[in-house]
């Protein structure tokens, strides 16, 4: 079963394929007391899933909630720590 994430963004058009240092959300831990923990990692992201069968599900949304429709692809790199960044920034 594939975990579920979502991140806040200003404008999810700036975003692109690749690498980037993103503030997600959990929304499917295992542990349902966890649910909506905010972690900072570096993953690979994708605007079309099929392109990374093996990742998980991102969900976007715009600063003040509201989903963006498309689901996005996301596969975790490693963690960076505990705070959160300002905005997502994507390695090119």
């Amino acid at each position: 079963m594939k975990k579920e994430y979502d991140s806040f963004v200003d404008d999810p058009a700036t975003l692109s394929d690749g690498e980037a240092d993103i503030a997600i959300r959990e929304l499917t831990p295992e542990n349902r007391k966890k649910k909506y923990r905010t972690r900072y990692v570096r993953a690979k992201i994708s605007k079309n899933p099929e392109n990374m069968p093996d990742g998980d599900i991102l969900r976007l949304r715009w600063q003040r909630g509201r989903l963006h429709p498309e689901i996005w692809a996301i596969k975790i790199i490693k963690e960076l720590g505990e705070f959160l960044p300002k905005k997502t920034e994507v390695r090119t």
